[in-house]
């Protein structure tokens, strides 16, 4: 253990010396001895001690109450004051350098060693409160939930930051306020004002509120609230919320895609389920509910164990945590007490968008005629051997040699035989190297190796096989027998692998298909437009000018029929106006009569009459001329970009900038907010952004987002207008 560091401050170094030696015999170390204010505070800085005894007649412009007042706020270090002065002028001066002690010359060595250690026992604790104290408030500060003190009559006593990043309001806006809060919702008011008195009578737990933004936007929280009480009486009510937002949103996706699929599902032969973390079922297809003879009713929300034996529900119960646990989807084979049936039942987890497992999908291939003659076979000849080559997957036996540096083929089953092209009678007994040449880069040779040292079954996942004469998708199980013998078990997935590259030509397909939409929106939207503008506009113009004709023809007594008709023509105006900017928001008419450039100008401006935020424009060339379905595009970016930076940039300027150089169209949109995130950047959920790619895509440009935290968000798209040129050209000849 370090020895306590003291520093002497004493303009008598007699004195001095002598309580140095004091100390020295009862285990403290010396950092230095000093003579005036000045070299007490600089000792202090360099020496950092753990106590400063302290003179407070000092040599020196400094005297040791003032020097003692800097030592405390500078390094906050306890000081103990030695005097031999005792009136009340000196000691009021001395309670403002706030001292831990005050010893009066002359003073024995105990009082001396009291008091050292008195001070350094109350500093110590002093410093833990403190830190404790911060700690607890960095926990509430840097908490990622939201969390909230409400007095008893609910007047908002605090919050935490992470309450204003999720509502949008300041603490200055809502410290003090009593409820209704302003975040609480209309259509919800009556509910959440029940829940908050239930919250301070006797708490609440995992609570779902809807609530709604500073900014309009709603969000779900789940809220665990618990009521402080001092001598029965209700101090404050401390809640913690979390926000579910997400998670009520994959909810509503998962119940659409269920929508979706349904029909698709209830029209296969296989049985196909959905059941929860506790087995209890949440969906079942018509075919595995005709196993039961029962009505939906009786079964969906019920346990697995109401329908089924103990020993199947136990099978199926330890089934549902491997696949918990492994998150993998599993597939096994197994035998329904309920019909004799055979099935292969592939588990399969249902994540949420963050991960988290909600339900697990099960699917059920009736095998049992294929069991049936499995069946026959293994009755006519050994069990063991018709089950080996009669599998669809393929069965391969190894003999690790030389350490596992090498591996033997003993046995390879039919299955094998098919997805590998190759003959059991040419391969067994010889090295898996020689056969299977490609199986080191395949990735499966290391796995057979760390498979026969250590023991544990290992999945290798669908991967491609290639060597000069095998080309093929497979997915291998491979496990150590007690022999010391390794198993592969294997399955040839190419077809699968054609499936998903069909998939993906689908995924291709309806992106042409969106693009065709958007562009047949747009043109929607520009008709609509020009009708509102030129019929309905022409129409309020025409009613406005026989109005005021009308008025011109009234006698000036006739007063009410002119008051009501300058109100019918103001009205008229404002209908007119709104009718403008409805048109206006539909299809800017500059971006059709002017061009694109005109029509950035009116949008920026119009930006920063609309959000207050500063906008600048640069465009360079002045006279772009671009593809018009390309300038709709370029403009509709635009927009969605200043949309976001107004929603979310929390900025104060932006800077546009259209340039053309060298065939390739650039728009540049910067602000100076917060900066976009990389996670907000690749969020699924970024539907804002997603439209932005998809816009750009269909012109074969690129877009760059980048963010720094408190600098700004940059957003960058470049589109090849010279490859578009020609083949506008090309499509008109």
């Amino acid at each position: 253990m370090n020895k306590p560091r003291i520093l002497i401050a004493e303009d008598e170094r007699i004195v001095a010396e002598d309580i140095k030696r004091s100390l020295e015999r009862f285990g403290y170390e010396i950092s230095a001895i000093v003579a005036s204010g000045q070299a007490a505070i600089k000792k202090a800085k360099e020496g950092n001690p753990d106590l400063v005894l302290m003179d407070i007649v000092l040599e020196g412009a400094l005297d040791g109450i003032e020097a003692a007042q800097e030592i405390r706020n500078q390094f906050k270090i306890p000081v103990v004051f030695l005097t031999a002065y005792a009136d009340e002028h000196t000691l009021l001066r001395a309670k403002l350098a706030e001292p831990y002690g005050y010893i009066m010359k002359p003073f024995e060595d105990r009082e001396l060693y009291a008091a050292i250690e008195i001070t350094l026992s109350k500093y110590e604790t002093e410093k833990k409160l403190k830190q404790s104290e911060q700690f607890s408030s960095s926990l509430l500060t840097n908490a990622p939930n939201p969390i909230i003190v409400i007095d008893p009559d609910t007047s908002m006593r605090y919050v935490n930051p992470a309450l204003e990043r999720l509502t949008g309001f300041s603490a200055s806006e809502i410290i003090g306020v009593k409820a209704p809060y302003p975040w609480w919702t209309k259509e919800t008011l009556e509910k959440t004002r029940g829940d908050l008195e239930e919250a301070m009578s006797r708490g609440v737990e995992r609570r779902e509120e809807l609530f709604q933004k500073k900014d309009g936007e709603r969000f779900w929280v789940e809220i665990t609230a618990q009521p402080i009480r001092e001598n029965g009486q209700l101090k404050y009510c401390l809640a913690n919320s979390l926000d579910i937002t997400e998670r009520k949103r994959a909810e509503e996706t998962l119940r659409e895609s269920e929508e979706r699929y349904r029909s698709l599902v209830q029209s296969t032969e296989d049985s196909i389920y959905l059941v929860d973390r506790d087995c209890r079922y949440l969906f079942m297809n018509r075919k595995y509910l005709s196993r039961f003879g029962l009505p939906p009713h009786k079964v969906i929300g019920r346990p697995y164990a109401e329908f089924h034996s103990e020993r199947e529900t136990r099978e199926f119960a330890n089934r549902v945590k491997e696949v918990l646990k492994t998150v993998n989807s599993m597939s096994y084979e197994y035998r329904s007490e309920r019909d004799g049936g055979y099935y292969i039942r592939t588990v399969s987890p249902v994540k949420e968008l963050d991960g988290e497992i909600i339900a697990l999908t099960v699917v059920s291939k009736d095998i049992t005629k294929r069991k049936q003659a499995e069946e026959a076979l293994i009755e006519s000849e050994n069990r063991f051997r018709e089950l080996f080559d009669h599998m669809s997957s393929g069965v391969a036996v190894y003999e690790p040699i030389n350490d596992g540096s090498d591996f033997i083929i003993t046995d390879y089953n039919k299955g094998g035989e098919l997805i590998s092209k190759v003959s059991r009678e040419h391969i067994v007994g010889r090295s898996v190297l020689e056969v299977f040449p490609g199986i080191k880069k395949f990735g499966l040779f290391e796995v057979f190796q760390r498979v026969w040292k250590i023991g544990e079954p290992e999945h290798h996942p669908v991967s491609l096989y290639q060597d000069d004469y095998l080309t093929h998708w497979a997915e291998n199980y491979v496990y150590k027998l007690p022999s010391g013998e390794i198993v592969a078990v294997f399955d040839d997935v190419t077809e699968r692998k054609q499936v998903e590259e069909e998939v993906r030509k689908s995924q291709e397909q309806l992106r042409s298909l969106a693009d065709h939409l958007e562009s047949v929106r747009e043109e929607e939207r520009t008709t609509i437009a020009r009708e509102i503008h030129d019929e309905l506009g022409q129409a309020l113009t025409g009613l406005k000018m026989d109005l005021s004709w009308v008025a011109k023809r009234i006698p000036e007594d006739q007063t009410g029929l002119l008051e009501r008709l300058h109100s019918m023509s103001e009205l008229t105006g404002t209908t007119l106006k709104t009718v403008q900017r409805i048109s206006t928001e539909l299809r800017p008419g500059l971006l059709d009569d002017l061009g694109l450039v005109a029509a950035i100008e009116w949008q920026t401006e119009e930006f920063e009459n609309r959000t207050g935020i500063r906008c600048t424009l640069t465009v360079d060339p002045e006279d772009i001329m671009i593809d018009e379905k390309l300038s709709t595009t370029v403009f509709r970016v635009l927009q969605e970009t200043l949309t976001n930076v107004a929603r979310h940039a929390q900025a104060t300027r932006v800077q546009v900038s259209l340039t053309e150089k060298e065939g390739i169209l650039k728009l540049r949109v910067r602000d100076n907010g917060k900066g976009i995130t990389k996670e907000q950047i690749s969020d699924s959920q970024s539907l804002g952004i997603i439209g932005i790619r998809e816009r750009v895509h269909q012109w074969g440009g690129t877009i760059k987002i980048s963010g720094r935290p408190g600098k700004g968000t940059t957003v960058v798209v470049r589109i090849p207008i010279e490859e578009i040129s020609r083949k506008g050209a090309k499509d008109a000849k």
